[in-house]
């Protein structure tokens, strides 16, 4: 069975995926500020027609020591968008401009040639706005991994991806899947030297990875053995009256940590959102005591990202590959929301999924303006939803999901049972579901 590569941000990849970008916001006034450029096939030195190219205010994912990211990251605010002529060349406007944009460059595969993509920022990136940039397209790779137990059997996988190191940093792609394969069609692998792995789906967690040095184009197939067994401990985040909070996140901080712990502690920064009941698993390639940091929420109306983390609580936790019981972990916060969801008699109902968003209407004219945090109730029949609040948001936006509620007849999840926005933290938070 095949499963195919797919994300909760999936959003990056679609953002610029659709249209005739030539009619969008491209070109530049005579004396305006612009970047000009050419998109070549790296192997055959060609033009390429038709290249998405897209000019970024900020990315969604950008450059840091460790980051979790897809490919490649995506566009937060588009700043001019346009496709390459029949030359290859193109123009686009840089008006606007911050130091925390980039360039993505694409060619699609259903132009009858590979896959490729180019992203440049920083210093490059600054100077390209000041001349001609030459982009060069490398086709991405294609790996079909298989898992197999020590006796040869295949294996259900959880999660998988693969990670390369980028200068000092560590680039990750982290995936969730089902089958004991996993196919990378959908967006192929970065050409060159990176790290593939595999997690077993189940309690047991068994893991490999795998070293592979992969040249633009190629189609591989690799069967990993899962024989080595991944260390994990079990938390349930409470305030100090024993409570459960939500909308945290538990990221771990081991000591000198390898190429797959730092990628382990990427996927522990996307994926490891806390669950209505407080719970949360973490992992570790290594068993033994282990730091974490219960990080919060601080709004920061004028930076970028703004949203930024803060340490709500320090706890050392003992990893380990044995099954284990529940860590319970109290997260010191001064303020903590309480919301529920009711039907219109004002009965109790269950909260299956939840999104939480700052809105500030002075700078954002009441659009979401931070970023968005959406969970999955981890336990049946969870009925309220509880956490500290974003420190520096005046306003925040809460949608609550019926956790009863089922697929529509088109096969499309249902729509968010109702909403609030809450004026600050002591605001009674009491929804009512449609």
């Amino acid at each position: 069975m095949h499963s195919r590569m797919f994300s909760l941000w999936v959003i990056f990849l679609a953002a610029c995926a659709h249209g005739d970008l030539r009619s969008q916001k491209s070109g530049a006034m005579d004396g305006s500020p612009a970047i000009r450029g050419v998109v070549l096939d790296a192997q055959s030195g060609r033009p390429v027609e038709d290249a998405q190219i897209t000019l970024c205010d900020s990315l969604f994912d950008p450059p840091a020591d460790i980051v979790a990211t897809t490919y490649l990251p995506g566009c937060q605010d588009d700043l001019a968008s346009t496709t390459s002529r029949t030359d290859g060349t193109f123009t686009l406007a840089t008006a606007g401009l911050r130091s925390g944009g980039a360039l993505i460059v694409r060619r699609m595969s259903h132009l009858g040639a590979p896959f490729a993509a180019e992203v440049i920022t920083g210093a490059a990136l600054r100077h390209a706005s000041r001349g001609r940039v030459t982009v060069r397209l490398w086709p991405v790779a294609h790996v079909l991994l298989r898992a197999r137990s020590p006796d040869g059997q295949p294996v259900p996988i959880a999660q998988a991806g693969w990670f390369q190191r980028s200068g000092r940093g560590l680039r990750v792609r982290h995936v969730f899947c089902d089958g004991s394969e996993l196919s990378s069609d959908d967006e192929g692998i970065p050409p060159g030297p990176l790290t593939v792995y595999l997690i077993e789906e189940g309690p047991r967690r068994r893991y490999a990875t795998a070293q592979v040095n992969l040249r633009a184009g190629e189609r591989r197939t690799l069967t990993l053995t899962l024989e080595k067994t991944l260390a994990r401990a079990r938390l349930r985040l409470t305030d100090s009256a024993g409570q459960p909070l939500a909308l945290l996140e538990a990221w771990t901080r081991p000591v000198r940590p390898s190429a797959f712990e730092g990628a382990l502690m990427a996927i522990h920064r996307r994926h490891g959102e806390v669950g209505l009941d407080g719970g949360v698993e973490i992992a570790s390639e290594r068993a033994g005591p282990m730091r974490i940091n219960v990080m919060g929420w601080r709004y920061r109306p004028d930076a970028e990202p703004n949203l930024a983390p803060v340490v709500l609580a320090e706890r050392d936790v003992q990893m380990t590959t044995a099954e284990a019981g529940v860590t319970n972990v109290e997260v010191q916060a001064p303020r903590i929301t309480a919301c529920s969801l009711v039907d219109r008699d004002g009965r109790a109902l269950p909260i299956g999924e939840y999104r939480v968003s700052v809105v500030d209407p002075p700078r954002t004219a009441g659009i979401h303006s931070g970023g968005d945090f959406a969970g999955i109730a981890r336990s049946a029949g969870a009925m309220a939803l509880r956490f500290p609040w974003i420190a520096g948001a005046r306003t925040i936006s809460v949608r609550l999901k019926r956790g009863d509620q089922r697929m529509e007849s088109d096969g499309t999840m249902a729509m968010f049972s109702g909403s609030k926005v809450l004026d600050g933290p002591t605001d009674p938070c009491v929804i009512v579901s449609r």
